[in-house]
């Protein structure tokens, strides 16, 4: 069957970035000095919501001086800071580096002192280029001094439409493949915005609260270049919190954070929770405030979860689902969902699990497939690719394995690319990796499949782990896995498990390097 949200949104009538400048307005006529961003490198470059509007327009004013057009595509590569929102704003307003420089066609970088040189060489298209520096480069345009100039030409309004024009052009982490522009509309981004709103509404609403009580201090770590930190960036300024910008993760600079400002909400992706839970550091400052944490981007593991609410009981830890496709979320978990639910759909979304051709039912496994206005136009240059992910009803699939429950709480399960397929019978690595990651001895994991000749193929562990033995973690698995789903791939002991900025953890990279330096008689261990 079909599973509809149960609530809807109205048809925006304006895009995103039209909606956060007037809201900015409106918070700089009730607090000319309230900041909107400061940097945690720097707390006296606090930048107001009035500087982030007029900053906008300003940069706008510049690209339509400079004969900058609809259409045209900006890369932006800066860390996080009040300078790439505004490049953002001003560009729309307005209207793999070399791989993404060439695929996109940018004919303008807006880039950082330290990443200046990296661009320069990257850029075989002759795209100009705006740079965030003190110092005065050739043939390179300065940022501030183009934001904080007099506007000599007006912005004058463009029509957008808002199911066409894209907004958005978001390259894919690239963990199973080359990364692919995903086209975001305006109209994506408007409605994933309105859906979100709506949402939250009715989260609190069900608390006894009346609406959705944004909080005075946001930290922005998650990299505003993804989606979700991006989408979080501007949520965060339409709701008027104050933005707390690190250029990078520093677990103890987050929790200082967390206590001098009483951050009551973090969002987060699984690697940062599991550094918590890991810390001896979440001891030595006061998290009183800490009400919820929000995970998304990559699956997060209910053994983590429990870690975690062990050491701080007082704090609810929710994840949520999405992709960069679906314009950051499709599902968003309430105070009520069951243990281990990314929650229910957003306004005006549908979703269908489907398994050898057939629509399941609740509680039934099968591929999620998503419908909805928030989904995104297509793969960039890709039309076959994009015709791949839909089906004739509209739905794109993700690639996910899911169920959900008699409400219409979903649970996701796997990646189906990932499942790993042992004597025709399907191994579930996040099962596996679960069973691991709940070892006391045992602080992070990832588990692949790899080809063997008897089998088809069987389970590998990369583990990171304290004082233990691979006879050890054999017999610990034995105990709680059946005989077809044991590690007889082998378990490699490893110093780190690699993740993309985001959280992903790189398996396709993994398993690469692992089949380049062992022989096929190597591979199977039991």
């Amino acid at each position: 069957m079909i599973v509809k949200s149960k609530l809807t949104v109205a048809t925006p009538q304006e895009p995103m970035h039209t909606t956060v400048l007037r809201k900015c307005l409106e918070f700089h006529k009730d607090d000319p000095e309230r900041a909107a961003f400061f940097s945690t490198s720097d707390k006296t470059n606090a930048v107001t919501f009035k500087q982030v509007y007029d900053y906008s327009l300003n940069l706008a004013s510049w690209l339509m001086e400079n004969d900058f057009k609809k259409g045209d595509v900006v890369l932006i590569s800066l860390r996080n800071s009040w300078h790439f929102p505004v490049a953002c704003l001003g560009a729309w307003s307005a209207d793999e580096l070399r791989y993404q420089l060439e695929d996109s066609t940018a004919k303008l970088i807006i880039t950082e002192e330290l990443l200046l040189s990296k661009m320069k060489k990257a850029n075989g298209t002759g795209a100009r280029i705006i740079c965030v520096s003190e110092q005065k480069h050739a043939n390179v345009d300065d940022f501030v001094a183009i934001v904080t100039r007099h506007r000599p030409v007006p912005v004058m309004p463009v029509y957008i439409d808002l199911a066409e024009d894209l907004m958005f052009l978001a390259y894919s982490s690239g963990t199973t493949g080359a990364p692919k522009g995903v086209m975001l509309t305006h109209g994506n981004f408007a409605y994933s915005f309105r859906g979100h709103i709506r949402k939250y509404a009715e989260i609190y609403s069900a608390q006894g609260v009346d609406g959705y009580v944004p909080p005075l201090h946001s930290i922005a770590f998650l990299p505003f270049y993804h989606a979700m930190g991006l989408f979080n960036v501007f949520f965060t300024l339409y709701n008027g919190t104050t933005q707390i910008t690190m250029a990078r993760f520093n677990l103890k600079e987050l929790l200082q954070h967390i206590q001098d400002y009483h951050i009551s909400l973090l969002l987060v992706v699984p690697s940062v929770i599991l550094a918590m839970v890991e810390s001896p550091l979440l001891d030595s400052y006061d998290l009183s405030s800490l009400a919820l944490v929000g995970s998304g981007a990559a699956p997060l593991s209910q053994s983590v979860v429990d870690r975690l609410q062990q050491r701080l009981p007082e704090v609810r830890v929710v994840q949520g689902y999405g992709m960069t496709e679906t314009s950051v979320a499709s599902h968003i978990p309430t105070f009520s969902c069951p243990k281990g639910s990314v929650g229910t759909l957003l306004p005006n979304t549908e979703m269908k699990i489907v398994s050898c051709g057939k629509l399941c039912g609740p509680f039934e496994r099968g591929e999620l497939w998503i419908r909805g206005p928030q989904i995104m136009k297509g793969y960039w240059r890709r039309p076959e690719l994009t015709k791949e992910m839909f089906d004739s009803e509209g739905f794109m699939r993700t690639g996910d394995i899911a169920y959900y429950d008699k409400d219409g709480y979903t649970f996701i399960c796997d990646r189906d690319k990932e499942l790993i397929k042992v004597n025709g019978k399907q191994v579930s690595p996040t099962e596996i990796e679960e069973v691991l990651i709940a070892h006391p001895k045992i602080t992070d994991c990832c588990v692949i499949g790899i080809p063997d000749e008897k089998r088809g193929e069987v389970p590998l562990a990369f583990v990171v782990a304290k004082s233990i033995n691979e006879d050890s973690i054999h017999a610990y698995v034995k105990e709680r896995l059946a005989p077809y789903k044991r590690l007889r791939g082998g378990i490699k002991f490893v110093d780190v498990i690699p993740r993309t900025p985001t959280g992903k953890t790189l398996k396709r990279k993994l398993k690469d390097e692992y089949l380049k330096t062992v022989k096929p008689s190597q591979r199977s261990h039991i």
